[in-house]
Formats: C-alpha cells, sequence, structure tokens
C-alpha cells in the first residue's frame, strides 16, 4: 500500500489493467454488498492511507532533520544517493525475497512468515522511494525558479510538465493511490515483487505478466485463504 512511483507503475492502457489495481479496497467489497462496500472504503480513506501519509512523513522528516538541515542543496544530493541507492540494492533482494517467498509456499510456511517477509522488503524499497521523491522536491526548489516573484511559475511548470511527461508515456495513472494490497497473500510468481510493469508489459510474451493477472491470482488466494480460515471456525 506504501509503494508509489518508481516502485508501482500502471499503464493508461485501457484494457482492464488499470481499474483492478487502483479501485481494489481492503477486503475486496463490491457495490452488490452495500454496508460492506462504503465500510471497506471508509476503512481505506480513514485507515490505511492515513497511515501511508504518516509513514512517508516520517520518512521525509527525518532526512530534514539529519542530512544537511541548513543546506537544501546538499540535503537534495545525499537524498539522490540514498534514493538511487537503495533502489538499485532493492533490484537483488526482490530477486532474494522471491526465492525465499517461493520456498516458503513449498515447505508450507503460514502466511505470517511472508508478511514478515514482504514487509521488511517493502520497507526497504519505501525508504528509497522517499528520498527519490525527496530529492526530486528539493531540486526543484533550489534550482527551479527560486526566487521568482510569482509563486506559482515553478509548481505550476512542475505540474504541467510532470504530468505531461506521465500522459505521453502512458502511465499518468502512477499518480493515483493504488488500492489496498494484503502483505504476502501473492501467488509465487509475483511474491515480493514490486510492481514495475512498464517493458514487461510492452514486450514481455508471457500472458502471467500483466499486473491484472497477478492482482486476480493474489486475490483468488486470498479469497482461499480466508474461506479456508471461515470453515475452521465454523467447524
Amino acid at each position: 500500500m506504501v509503494s508509489a512511483p518508481p516502485n508501482l507503475c500502471l499503464h493508461d492502457t485501457g484494457d482492464g489493467v488499470i481499474t483492478s489495481v487502483v479501485q481494489e479496497s481492503r477486503f475486496h467489497q463490491t457495490p452488490k454488498n452495500g454496508e460492506l462496500y462504503v465500510l471497506d472504503h471508509l476503512l481505506n480513506v480513514v485507515v490505511i492511507w492515513n497511515s501511508v501519509v504518516l509513514m512517508w512523513r516520517g520518512f521525509w522528516g527525518l532526512g530534514d532533520n539529519h542530512f544537511y538541515p541548513d543546506d537544501l542543496e546538499k540535503s537534495s544530493w545525499v537524498s539522490l544517493g540514498v534514493g538511487f541507492g537503495v533502489l538499485l540494492l532493492n533490484i537483488p533482494l526482490q530477486i532474494l525475497g522471491n526465492m525465499i517467498f517461493r520456498w516458503s509456499l513449498n515447505k508450507g510456511w503460514p502466511l505470517a512468515f511472508r508478511v514478515v517477509l514482504e514487509d521488511n522488503l517493502i520497507f526497504v524499497a519505501n525508504f528509497g522511494v522517499i528520498h527519490h521523491w525527496r530529492r526530486v522536491w528539493l531540486m526543484q526548489d533550489v534550482y527551479f525558479f527560486p526566487d521568482h516573484e510569482n509563486l506559482s511559475l515553478s509548481p505550476g511548470i512542475s505540474h504541467i510538465a510532470g504530468y505531461l511527461g506521465l500522459a505521453l508515456i502512458l502511465v499518468s495513472m502512477c499518480n493515483v493511490t493504488i488500492g489496498s494490497y494484503t502483505t504476502g497473500s501473492a501467488p509465487a510468481n509475483s511474491g515480493c515483487f514490486l510492481a514495475n510493469y512498464y517493458f514487461r508489459y510492452f514486450f514481455s510474451k508471457a500472458p502471467l505478466d500483466s499486473p491484472d493477472d497477478e492482482v486476480n491470482n493474489a486475490k483468488a488466494a486470498e479469497e482461499q485463504s480466508y474461506n479456508m480460515a471461515t470453515e475452521s471456525v465454523a467447524l
């Protein structure tokens, strides 16, 4: 849930891939369920999304306090190094994490193990993501019309240029907060992998490489686990 660009990449292709990823709620309720559907989305807005903001604010604030707090220029360059360094480190970590994820499934280990595994990987990845965002933000403040009399010029150009850039490469949906994903519930082929599908989507021939398939598989796995738990409680 805390993932965002550059951890997350969604395509504006109009083929159904986007809707299933963006609009998921925590318990996957549909409008047919009435009150449960409303409560599910309230949980997303009031609890989950606020928790995401708190986590992001925490990492960002630590950078403000410890990365040259009196020099925004140096602070932005430190965040540049930290952000890209952690994201590069996260590439082999994802591969290793997926190997452990598959192994735990084959061994029949409990869901809690995979939850902890993915939580730790996501924690590291988002430390890099947040500092990547922070360095872009600070560099805009430092280098992009910092003293112009029109205070709206710099943010206005940034907003338009950023959105046009995303739209031109068909990934403007990355601006939208994704729906809730249950940690540890992914199928074996996508566990511990972050949702970067740009080149995989356009160039991969494997049909299961699309995020839509993986999200649906994750949903099916979660529903199966939920049904098994419900049946055991009933017994």
